[in-house]
This record gives structure tokens, C-alpha cells and sequence, in this order.
């Protein structure tokens, strides 16, 4: 649900004069304003601005407008057209079996930044970098969605002396036009297929054979691709990027768009100063006080996604430490002091903004000092001289946050850091850069960590717990294993009926839990706000929701 405060009006035209000409002097030294370029407030870049490899949301957000794709998602999380159209077809075989035929069509007279026309070879490009044996990123496409001939290409090991060449279920039909053949049904089979940015194959593909993606990661930090800006630089923690003439909608009113680095505290002063026109804080009753306080426009809707603390299940291999740990964790107070009521302690690992997640779920651990002491006991730790010790070892957890002083778990921790040391163990916490911490997180090197999931737009949940994701660079950290959960989590993607959905998805993430490595901690409320010197907030779309916001209609937006 979206609020907008109305913006500031000046009666008298003289003030309004007045006023103008002193914003404009009191922006002059600031390169960034103007009424060609609108300034994002953003957090810190991991400097990865490719669609294959790309690792933080912060990244993707900078590098989305370079990018088109097939379909997008409406207000309703329903898949509309954009660049095309997918539809889809279900076969039925003579053996009894199910197949999904995908056709999907691309718009007309769509051409790349550099000129160069838009075709289906491009999109069948991307589904070959995501399929290569070699592919070591986040995507999971190849094992998302059941392609006729997909694991022979993936799984070839040349061992017969026969190289797999092609994927058998991917036709190319014209210019515009694939057709991809599935096994099965998958209830998100379009999603996978449609939404995926659509790159240029001419300037990413040069020297990709199978088996080797060097070429396609050296362009990695300069993106290309056909949606309606182009890429500029990334100096100085700013990204820019600049209007693409050529877009099929139409080329956007801006000329430039910034993506400036600024801290959580400064976001809504700097939005006040007039240092940058749109950004994200976390959401609060008192920010919204302020807001309106300072007539700053805003929206508020449901965030995709939810904050956790995770608990490495490699680094901490003992199941009874990792339940002693959850134990230690209280969630509801500091929730509710940060944001009041602009959050909500959930109980599974899953956004409530999807109709599957699980709402009568209870709390599964619950905060409870002296049954975490008998799960470290039961592990075999013992309080020796008031340090709880096994073969000589102190225990001693190292827990990783961004940005400690202004983030809504940091009380959680402390908490739990006072409550270890009481029993004889030790918590230590480390306040770093969310780059450092992302880093540390996929090499492994922390034993738990704080941070959130975000864009969750389905209950696929194989990217963050499948057994084949624990692989060096894999997105599945916590290292669960488990092949019951992935059987569950196979079915929740292929059965339709939304009840039956729920119920396996319900039971997957109870699985999850009963690992002890991933502790759901809030589901928040998103803010944008706007600063309504520099912003048309009538250029801003009507139907904001979780699912759509200015960013889907960039191209109509502008400033002052």
C-alpha cells in the first residue's frame, strides 16, 4: 500500500522566485544536481555490474537500467509483457508424461546501446552463459527449470568422446522468436525464461566457446545492453549512466541517472540538503514523523524480502552449538524499538509478501539462556574456570554486521555477546563495510552473519538452501545439505494447486530450521522518498507497490 504527502506549494509567486533562485545557488558547487540528472542514494557497491556475476542488490540496482528483458512484473507480482511476450503450452505424451513448450517473442526494432539490433539469438546467449558447465555465479538457472537436453549439456564430461554441443529443448525459430522445451511443469518456468536481462551477445560473447566464460567476465564492470540508459563510469563510489536515445520506449526525459554511495544515517538529511533526489532508509515511525514534519514525499509498501542472522553450518559443524546459538537470540524488542510499526518479527525464512509464506508458523527456538548452556554441554563443552571449554578450546563465535550502529539487529547481538560471556564462551562482533562483509561471507569466513534477502517474487528457495549451492561462490552459505529438503523444495516447483504449495512450502522451511543456521529476524516496510524540489511526483507511477516503483517507468520520470 502506497502513501504520498503532497508536495510543498508556495502561494505567492514572488517566494516561489525567491526560493528557486536560492536553491539553485545553494546547489551550484554540486555536480550532481541539475535538471538533467537525477542523484540516487544507494548503499556500497561490490563493483560486479554484470547480469551473470553480478553478487549484492546494490549492484544489480545500479546496472538494471542498461538492461531490457522480455517480461517484467506488474503491481499484482503478475508477468506482463516488456520487450516481448512469453505464452506457454503443456503437451501431453503419448507415455503419459508432461512437457511445458515456452515460446517467446521479442518486440520488433529494438537495438543495443551501440546501435546494433536487438535479436532472440541474444536471449538464447544468456540462456547458454547460465548453462555452461563452467558457470560459477549466483543464477540458477540450470538447475531452476528442467530444459529437454539441459543436464546433458551441463553434465557432459566428454568421457565418451562426444562433446554435447546444444541444448536439444532451445529452438531458435526467426530473428525474433525460440521456442525452449521443459520437462514437467514449473510454476515459475516463464519467470526464468522472460526475466532475465536481455544482453548483447556481439560485445559479451566475444571468445565464448563452452566451457569458457573469460571473455563474458571481462566485462564484468562495463555493461551493455538495450534498456533506457547506457552505461557511463563507476568513480569515486558513483555509478552514472546516460540516456539511451535508442530505447523502444521511448528515450527518457532525464539525461543522467547517479547512484551515489550514502550512509543509512545521512539519507533523509541529504534528501533535505538537496544532495540527492531519491532514496531508501529504513523505514521508522519516527522517520516517517520527520517526513512529514519536512513535507517529504514518500511510499511505503511490503519489502520482497526479510532480515536474518545466519550460522555457517561448515564453520560451526556441531548442530547442539548452532541450536545453543539460536537459543541466545531474542528478536522482538529490538524490532520493535528500531521500527515500531514498520516491521514485523517473522518465524520462517521466507518474505510474507508471497501468498505461500506460512503465517501461523510459531517461533521454532525461542530465546532461552539456560537451554542454550545444556545445548553447548550436550555438545560437549564444559564451564572450567568460568570459560566453557572442549579439548582446551575456548568457544568463541565471530559474528559479522554492516554498519553496527545504525542496524536493527545490533541489540540482538549485544545481547547475545553479554549473555556467552556470562556462560564462559565469547561473541565477538565484527562492524565492517557491507563490501567486506559480503566478501567474507562468500569465502567463508565468518562463523555467523547478519544481513537480508531481498526481490523475492516466488517460493523458490534452491539458490539459498539446495545441497549443489554449497560450492566455492555458491549462494547457498549457511552449507545446508540435506536431500529431503531438496526433494521438497523440487515438488513446491512443480505442483499449481496453491494449497498443496503451501503445505510443502510450510514444511520446507521447517526443514530449514531444524538446521540452526538461519534465523529469520523482520520483514520491513520499504520506503522511497523524494525530494519534491527536484522530483515531478507526477511523473512518479500511481500503482507503486512491492513489486513496481519509479524504476519501471524511468523513462517518464523528471526533475526540476
Amino acid at each position: 500500500m502506497k502513501k504520498f504527502i503532497k508536495k510543498r506549494v508556495f502561494s505567492l509567486m514572488l517566494a516561489a522566485l525567491m526560493l528557486l533562485q536560492v536553491t539553485a545557488c545553494s546547489r551550484g558547487d554540486n555536480e550532481n544536481s541539475g535538471p538533467s540528472t537525477l542523484v540516487i542514494g544507494t548503499s556500497s557497491f561490490n563493483g560486479i555490474f554484470s547480469p551473470f556475476f553480478y553478487q549484492t542488490a546494490y549492484d544489480a540496482q545500479a546496472f538494471e537500467l542498461v538492461f531490457s528483458s522480455v517480461c517484467e512484473l506488474n503491481e499484482n507480482n503478475e508477468l506482463v509483457g516488456k520487450a516481448g511476450h512469453i505464452g506457454a503450452e503443456l503437451i501431453e505424451n503419448e507415455d503419459g508424461t508432461i512437457q511445458t513448450l515456452y515460446t517467446i517473442t521479442l518486440q520488433e526494432n529494438m537495438y543495443f546501446s551501440d546501435g546494433e539490433p536487438v535479436t532472440i539469438d541474444d536471449l538464447i546467449f544468456s540462456y547458454y552463459v547460465l548453462a555452461d558447465p563452467t558457470y560459477d555465479g549466483t543464477d540458477t538457472f540450470a538447475s531452476s527449470i528442467n530444459i529437454v537436453g539441459l543436464s546433458e549439456y551441463v553434465n557432459d564430461d566428454l568421457s565418451d568422446g562426444v562433446d554435447v554441443e546444444s541444448i536439444s529443448g532451445i529452438t531458435r525459430v526467426d530473428d525474433l522468436t525460440c521456442k525452449v522445451l521443459v520437462d514437467g511443469i514449473n510454476i515459475i518456468g516463464d519467470r526464468i525464461l522472460a526475466q532475465m536481462p536481455i544482453v548483447p551477445e556481439h560485445y559479451y560473447g566475444e571468445g565464448f566457446t563452452k566451457g569458457n566464460l573469460e571473455g563474458v567476465k571481462a566485462k564484468n564492470d562495463v555493461p551493455m545492453g538495450s534498456g533506457p540508459f547506457t552505461w557511463v563510469s563507476y568513480e569515486n563510489n558513483i555509478v552514472t549512466v546516460k540516456r539511451n536515445e535508442n530505447y523502444f520506449l521511448g528515450a527518457p526525459k532525464i539525461e543522467y541517472v547517479k547512484y551515489q554511495v550514502i550512509d543509512e544515517e545521512q539519507k533523509i538529511d541529504a534528501i533535505i540538503n538537496g544532495d540527492i533526489d531519491i532514496t531508501d532508509p529504513s523505514a521508522s515511525m519516527e522517520v516517517v514523523s520527520q517526513l512529514e514534519d519536512e513535507e517529504i514525499p514518500y511510499s511505503l509498501t511490503g519489502y520482497p524480502g526479510y532480515g536474518y542472522i545466519a550460522i555457517s553450518a561448515k564453520r560451526v559443524p556441531d548442530l547442539k552449538v548452532r541450536e545453543g546459538l539460536m537459543h541466545l537470540m531474542t528478536r522482538s524488542q529490538a524490532i520493535k524499538t528500531y521500527y515500531g510499526e514498520m516491521a514485523q518479527v517473522i518465524e520462517r525464512p521466507m518474505t510474507p509478501t508471497l501468498t505461500e509464506y506460512p503465517e501461523d508458523s510459531k517461533e521454532y527456538w525461542g530465546y532461552n539462556p539456560q537451554k542454550a548452556l545444556e545445548c553447548f554441554k550436550e555438545a560437549g563443552y564444559e564451564q572450567i574456570n568460568g570459560k566453557l571449554m572442549k579439548d582446551g578450546k575456548q568457544l568463541v563465535v565471530e559474528v559479522g554486521i554492516g554498519e553496527a550502529s545504525a542496524h536493527p539487529s545490533t541489540p540482538i547481538l549485544t545481547q547475545m555477546a553479554n549473555d556467552l560471556k556470562a556462560m564462559g564462551g565469547q561473541l565477538i562482533i565484527s562492524d565492517m563495510d557491507f563490501s567486506l562483509l559480503n566478501n567474507r561471507v562468500q569465502n567463508d569466513d565468518l562463523d555467523m552473519w547478519v544481513m537480508a534477502w531481498g526481490n523475492s517474487t516466488n517460493p523458490d528457495m534452491t539458490q539459498l538452501y539446495g545441497s549443489e549451492y554449497v560450492k566455492a561462490g555458491g549462494s547457498n552459505r549457511t552449507w545446508i545439505q540435506d536431500e529431503e529438503l531438496d526433494e521438497l523444495m523440487e515438488e513446491i516447483m512443480q505442483t499449481l494447486d496453491l494449497e498443496e504449495r503451501r503445505e510443502l512450502v510450510a514444511e520446507a522451511l521447517d526443514k530449514v530450521m531444524s538446521w540452526a543456521t538461519m534465523l529469520p529476524v523482520y520483514q520491513r516496510n520499504e520506503m522511497i522518498i523524494y525530494n519534491p524540489d527536484r522530483v515531478n511526483m507526477d511523473t512518479i507511477p500511481q500503482n507503486t507497490s512491492t513489486y513496481y516503483n519509479y524504476v519501471n517507468e524511468i523513462e517518464k520520470l523528471e526533475v526540476y
